[in-house]
């Protein structure tokens, strides 16, 4: 039978209180990564990171489009907020509201896609990895 150490910490290279608040674990836990570290691996900046995160764990409706590549980012957050707070784009960047919102996203009243202006010229939406995010 193997002989525990005093220290047993020390063998796993890790700290006492680190131990302890792991739950005394047997074997060295991987580092997690860092959400700049994420973000770079996905090839988007950390900001757009945590905002694509946010909208994935609070509407599963628009992480669908945005995984899709149907809405960017912003457009999908912009929604979002338009949703848990009605008015707050009131009397701001030009009295954009939700129906500036949503037809920012290229939804008409109904909820249905329209079609864009000839003369606009649309970027395109950058697919999302999902397991990326939840990662």
């Amino acid at each position: 039978m193997r002989q525990e150490t005093q220290q047993p910490w020390l063998d796993l290279g890790i700290s006492r209180a680190t131990y302890y608040r792991l739950g005394k674990p047997r074997t060295k836990p991987k580092p997690r990564k860092t959400q700049a570290q994420l973000a770079a691996e996905s090839d988007f900046s950390v900001r757009t990171y945590e905002r694509a995160a946010r909208i994935f764990r609070e509407a599963p409706d628009l992480a669908a489009d945005l995984s899709a590549g149907r809405l960017r980012v912003g457009t999908a957050e912009r929604l979002l907020i338009a949703r848990q707070e009605p008015g707050r784009f009131d009397g701001l960047l030009g009295g954009i509201g939700p129906r500036r919102v949503v037809a920012s996203a290229g939804l008409g009243d109904s909820g249905t896609k329209r079609a864009a202006a000839p003369a606009q010229r649309t970027r395109r939406a950058k697919p999302i990895d999902i397991a990326a995010l939840i990662g």
